[in-house]
């Protein structure tokens, strides 16, 4: 190193340094030497540390505080039947059903004999669908779309692919 200080020191001209390629080139040269020796020698070494069986038991001794986290947890059971009950497609508590029996009714004669000339034509699918009802009584159709209402307070409350679910004063009907 010595001599690179001394090549430096020589090549100066009104105060400004002026460096030596050559020696610049020199240092390069044995920088890049170096690093391929390291290279070559850790290679060497990972290669004959290659055969050897690598030995990776780790010893476990059971802590206070694994007990105690333990005591906090329930058992999987427990969990695996909690997400089990869980609809993933409806957000909420699970709302238990317990004492409350369904009774299935159907509609009322009231809302079965307002709607009763009334077939389901058509529907024109869209962002907001169209609704083509016909009573078949007076052979009028209409075309609605959800919320509006027809003849006798009947409303459309809501539209699907294949039907159609109208409402009279709560009770709903659905038209195929």
């Amino acid at each position: 190193m010595a001599f690179l200080k001394d090549r430096l020191r020589s090549n100066q001209f009104s105060g400004d340094r002026l460096y030596d390629i050559g020696a610049l080139n020199l240092f390069l040269t044995i920088s890049a030497i170096f690093l391929f020796l390291i290279l070559v020698v850790n290679s060497w070494v990972s290669f004959l540390r290659l055969g050897k069986d690598i030995d990776l038991k780790v010893s476990v001794k059971p802590s206070s505080e694994a007990s105690a986290v333990r005591s906090w947890l329930k058992s999987a059971a427990f969990y695996l039947e909690k997400a089990r009950q869980r609809d993933i497609f409806r957000m909420g508590d699970v709302k238990s059903a317990v004492g409350l029996v369904a009774v299935p009714r159907g509609p009322s004669e009231k809302i079965v004999e307002a709607t009763q000339n009334y077939k389901l034509v058509g529907i024109s699918w869209s962002d907001d669908p169209d609704v083509m009802i016909e009573d078949t009584k007076t052979q009028r159709t209409f075309f609605l779309k959800k919320g509006q209402i027809i003849e006798n307070n009947i409303r459309v409350k809501a539209v699907f692919k294949d039907r159609v679910i109208l409402s009279l004063e709560g009770e709903e009907i659905t038209l195929r």
